[in-house]
This record gives structure tokens, C-alpha cells and sequence, in this order.
């Protein structure tokens, strides 16, 4: 019973986030994507639903699946994203998203904006289709780049990858702007 109310307080949350973000990037032209699942999938018509989907229906191989069937979408400029991790309440803790200027990015972290890093359309290490890159290189967090597609206007899907070595997955997350 706990779970079932912490999922739909976190639904209204999302709701409120989407409907105050409304607008903060360019939205371009977005298709429907099909749903992947029964319980995971876009509605083109609820954001705030998509993003319940994504934090908590989505399994691990269905989100990589919607991921792969995305476009870049546009680069968000001069917005804020509220920040949700997949599978680890306790990073929502410190990491709360990104703030995106003109080609850079910087993660909000504790109140403090922190962790730059510049902002482009490069290939994805996940299918080697574009994606929206965000990377850290020559700073602090110089092993880590992040990608992001856009799942429908203000919601973007996204995984943090270690690229120490082989690149490998060490996060999947959710923008909401």
C-alpha cells in the first residue's frame, strides 16, 4: 500500500513539474512514439504520465528499447530540468537535474550548480544513431558523458556512461523541463 501512494504522490509531483516547465524549450514537431508495453510507453497527451512510465514501469530493457526507437529532439537552451534517476531514490537525493545555457549544461547538485560541461548532437555509444551529448571531458567528471533523447516536448530519457573503458552504462535518468 506504502508504494502505491509514493507512486502516485510522484505522479501528481511530475504533473505539477510538466505543467510549470510547459514551454521552456523549443518543442519542434514530435510523433507519438508506440508504447512499449503495456505499462510502458508515451502519452502524447498526459507528459506526466510518460514520466511515471519511465521512473517506475519501464523495465531496464524496455526503456533501452524506447530510447533506441527516439530522435535528439532539440537541444535544450537556457532551461532548467528536474532531475529523476531510475532505480536509485537515494542520487535524487543530491543530483535534483541539469541547467542548460547556450552549449553548456552544469548538474544541480545540493542547491550548487556544479560538474560543466558542454552540450551538442553527436552518435550515440548505446545504437550510434544522434543523440544530444552532454561532455564532461577535461573536467572533474572527465570519465563520465551523458546522452539524452527526447521521449515528447519536455521530457527527454537519458544514460550516464562511464567511458574510462569500454563505454558502459552507469545511470539511466529522466529530464523533465
Amino acid at each position: 500500500m506504502g508504494g502505491k501512494i509514493v507512486r502516485q504522490m510522484a505522479t501528481v509531483a511530475i504533473a505539477a513539474l510538466v505543467a510549470v516547465g510547459a514551454g521552456t524549450i523549443n518543442a519542434g514537431t514530435v510523433s507519438a512514439q508506440p508504447r512499449v508495453s503495456p505499462t510502458c510507453g508515451v502519452s502524447a497527451s498526459n507528459a506526466a504520465a510518460t514520466v511515471n512510465d519511465l521512473r517506475f514501469s519501464c523495465s531496464q530493457a524496455e526503456y533501452d528499447a524506447l530510447y533506441r526507437s527516439l530522435s535528439p529532439g532539440p537541444v535544450p537552451v537556457n532551461a532548467v530540468a528536474q532531475g529523476f534517476v531510475r532505480d536509485n531514490p537515494v542520487a535524487e537525493l543530491v543530483w535534483h537535474g541539469k541547467t542548460f545555457g547556450s552549449g553548456t549544461v552544469s548538474n544541480r547538485v545540493l542547491g550548487a550548480e556544479v560538474f560543466p560541461a558542454s552540450v551538442y548532437v553527436g552518435t550515440s555509444f548505446m545504437d550510434g544513431r544522434p543523440t544530444i551529448v552532454i561532455d564532461y571531458a577535461g573536467g572533474p567528471l572527465g570519465f563520465v558523458r551523458d546522452e539524452i533523447r527526447q521521449v515528447q516536448p519536455g521530457v527527454y530519457a537519458g544514460f550516464a556512461y562511464d567511458r574510462s573503458g569500454a563505454p558502459r552504462v552507469i545511470e539511466r535518468f529522466i529530464l523533465v523541463f
